[in-house]
């Protein structure tokens, strides 16, 4: 896991069920991580994952540019 480049720390992953519509479901992952101090919410962040299945050896990559729309 990287934030604008910088490795971050995963504490913890959380699957979770989220309605898909029409009766339908998927899972869906929450992902919480450490990020640099001093992070500009207002701003988009590049956040890059990389995912490995010890049971398959399958590899995954995924990216996404993130910015807070609010702030609590």
């Amino acid at each position: 896991m990287r934030i604008d480049g910088v490795p971050s720390t995963i504490y913890a992953v959380n699957k979770v069920l989220e309605s898909a519509g029409e009766g339908r479901h998927i899972y869906a992952y929450l992902v919480h991580v450490s990020h640099e101090p001093g992070l500009d919410y207002n701003q988009f962040h590049r956040i890059d994952m990389t995912l490995h299945d010890h049971v398959t050896k399958e590899y995954g990559e995924g990216t996404v540019f993130w910015k807070e729309t609010e702030v609590i």
